[in-house]
């Protein structure tokens, strides 16, 4: 989140599954994260997090990890959509399937 109309930072910069490797030695380091919703600016400015701190609905639901010997994948799982991205690059999904409504 970032600044915005409100005091508190209500501008939604990123909405989507952030991914960390944890370690004793290192603690919580951030590799980056799948966006699943485009960041909010000024012209799109919808309140995308206006209550975040009482009201929060994250898209993403569930996100699995798979290692094979060459790469390794993360499944992020949201509401509208899945998407398969290399632990490599993240931010750009190698696959993007859209799901239906219920």
């Amino acid at each position: 989140m970032g600044p915005g109309g409100g005091g508190y930072g209500d501008v939604m910069t990123f909405s989507g599954l952030f991914v960390y490797r944890v370690t004793p030695e290192n603690g919580f380091e951030l590799l980056g994260g799948v966006p699943h919703q485009p960041p909010e600016t000024e012209s799109n400015y919808g309140r995308g997090c206006g209550n975040w701190w009482t009201d929060s609905n994250s898209k993403v639901k569930r996100s699995v990890f798979m290692s094979s010997q060459t790469e390794d994948f993360v499944y992020s799982i949201a509401t509208d959509l899945l998407d398969v991205s290399s632990l490599k690059d993240l931010e750009h999904p190698l696959v993007s399937i859209k799901l239906g409504a219920r």
